[in-house]
């Protein structure tokens, strides 16, 4: 039987990556940015070169924003603004920082170059994260660590044996992280084991894997469909009056952010590999859970694999792994679970069952919540 893996960024930081938000703004690079972007003149070459979509975080880290560093709950809000600035720059001259960076970048006059900034700040992101993954393989002390972490987490079991055995796992894993690493880290576990004095086990392990946004080459950043939802009455009623000046905003924000969602991301950099498929329903034993907040953004995601595996009639059980060090009594991830099931619930079209879901799956020991000390 095959398993399934949902991985989130807490597995990077669980391996000791530093791979969170909070890491990458305080890198010394991204420092660099932030003090080009506040310190510098207008018209200085250097300034010229800050990335349009960092300016706008560093703008609202000015603005005390709490919510600064939230780089995908700021997309919106990016277009949002620079649209209107634009805008207002079509009626005066720039006069702020802000406004002449835009006047600067928007020389053929059109929208794209507000997706331009935003994928040349994936391209910064994806470099740093690249770093972050050739220190991690590059350190003779933490990938060891790291790969019996691993051994843990996807419970391979891998340890020497005196018994001739052959142990065989088939692991598909979709991966929401931009890293990969993981396969170069189980052949490192399993020659370590097998080439053992004395030991005689064997570990044959066939893993699949998709970066479902990218990895450091072409990282994606995007939104969930359902968050432009309040463009879309007024991008179709007027589609065909958009040269009306009350309707030209909201047709250019529908217009942009629907080539932001994550699902047309992943359509345009084909971040799917053709090789990729689902394990089919009667071959899967169970989907876990690890790293990841389980997110509103992610729902999509998480519905579609629900339905795929008629999660309410099927045999598959469902882990939601945590790490003890981090959220010890598993209160963070029992509440996220929660809402998942719960939200999940509403989805299905017998109401009747969406509300007993969640207790149908606790009576069939369907569904558990598992700390792991790593």
């Amino acid at each position: 039987m095959k398993k399934l893996f949902i991985l989130g960024n807490g597995f990077d930081l669980c391996l000791g990556m530093k791979t969170s938000y909070w890491d990458f703004f305080n890198s010394d690079d991204i420092k660099n940015f932030e003090t080009l972007y506040c310190d510098s003149s207008i018209d200085s070459e250097d300034f010229k070169n800050t990335n349009l979509f960092l300016a706008y975080l560093f703008k609202m880290k000015l603005d005390k924003n709490s919510d600064w560093n939230h780089i995908e709950k700021n997309i919106i809000n990016y277009v949002e603004f620079v649209v209107k600035e634009k805008s207002t720059i079509s009626i005066t001259s720039p006069n702020t920082k802000f406004q002449n960076l835009i006047s600067k970048l928007d020389f053929m006059n059109d929208n794209k170059f507000i997706i331009d900034e935003l994928k040349k700040f994936e391209k910064i992101f994806g470099e740093y994260i690249r770093h972050e993954e050739q220190y991690l393989l590059q350190d003779h002390k933490r990938f060891p660590l790291a790969t019996d972490k691993i051994n843990k987490i996807f419970n391979f079991n891998i340890k020497v044996s005196s018994e001739e055995v052959t142990i065989f796992s088939f692991i598909h894993i979709i991966n929401f992280n931009y890293t990969n690493y993981i396969s170069q880290a189980i052949k490192a576990l399993t020659y370590k084991v097998e080439t053992f004095p004395f030991n005689k086990s064997r570990y044959k392990i066939d893993l699949q894997q998709v970066n479902i946004h990218g990895n450091t080459d072409n990282p994606i950043f995007g939104i969930d469909s359902l968050d432009i939802e309040k463009y879309k009455d007024v991008y179709f009623k007027n589609v065909f009056i958009r040269e009306e000046r009350d309707y030209e905003q909201e047709y250019v924000l529908y217009s942009i952010l629907q080539k932001l969602t994550k699902t047309a991301r992943i359509m345009e950099d084909k971040t799917v590999h053709a090789d990729w498929k689902l394990p089919s329903p009667r071959d899967l034993e169970e989907i876990n859970f690890f790293g990841h907040s389980l997110s509103k953004a992610d729902y999509s995601y998480f519905q579609s694999i629900f339905d795929y595996y008629n999660i309410y009639d099927s045999h598959i059980k469902l882990n939601f792994l945590y790490n003890k060090n981090y959220d010890k009594d598993g209160a963070n991830q029992h509440t996220n679970v929660m809402n998942l099931m719960t939200n999940y619930g509403y989805t299905l079209d017998n109401k009747d069952k969406g509300k007993n879901l969640l207790h149908k799956m606790l009576l069939e020991n369907r569904i558990h919540l598992t700390g792991l000390d790593v």
